[in-house]
């Protein structure tokens, strides 16, 4: 993956190599849209925002007033945003995958990047582990009415994985071609390794 001409952080791969920052320098702030104030004040945080703390940024930080409901609109539409949780977003550097504006697309992707069936609770930390905000209820809810999603128990979860999911499901927004998005499945399947680790490491203090 590239990194940013200006900050050096890693870029997604919707992201072009000229941050924000740099472009505030070549033109006056108040000519600067919705979508690339947000992704200024997204680069100053070391988390994921809610929409509501990206709308105080750009104020704080540009002296630019934005309609929330027009922000909200921004940033669902722009694939350099990565959805966190409802009303969440954040950057492909703060470790969230691209695409899937919902809680079944983003969990759809951890489970193919496992590689194999996984379990509901397992997957619940891992997607925490990996920043995103949510209940387990809902996840379950999410999972539940997805046809892509089938359950080997009553405890796992799992998806297909032949040429045609992989298709489908890369084309929720993940990356632009196929070696992207295997290079994506890669950094996820790396981030599930360590989240599972990080549960058995929590679970064996607790015995």
């Amino acid at each position: 993956m590239r990194s940013c001409d200006t900050c050096k952080a890693e870029l997604g791969p919707w992201e072009s190599g000229t941050c924000p920052v740099l472009r505030r320098t070549r033109r006056p702030t108040e000519n600067m849209n919705n979508a690339d104030a947000a992704a200024l004040v997204l680069e100053g945080s070391e988390v994921p925002l809610t929409v509501y703390d990206i709308e105080r940024g750009i104020s704080r930080e540009l002296g630019k007033t934005v309609n929330r409901a027009s922000l909200n609109v921004s940033l669902a539409n722009d694939m350099r945003f990565c959805w966190a949780g409802r009303g969440i977003y954040g950057l492909f550097r703060h470790g969230l995958i691209p695409g899937p504006r919902n809680l079944a697309g983003i969990g759809r992707f951890f489970i193919y990047s496992h590689g194999s069936a996984i379990t509901l609770a397992g997957l619940e930390f891992v997607m925490k582990y990996a920043g995103y905000r949510f209940t387990g209820a809902s996840l379950t809810r999410a999972l539940a009415d997805d046809p892509s999603v089938y359950w080997p128990t009553w405890s796992e979860c799992n998806v297909h994985r032949s040429p045609i999911a992989t298709s489908q499901l890369r084309r929720t927004g993940i990356a632009p071609d196929h070696q992207t998005f295997l290079t994506l499945v890669e950094r996820c399947r790396e981030t599930i390794i360590a989240g599972l680790g990080e549960r058995e490491r929590r679970l064996a203090r607790r015995t």
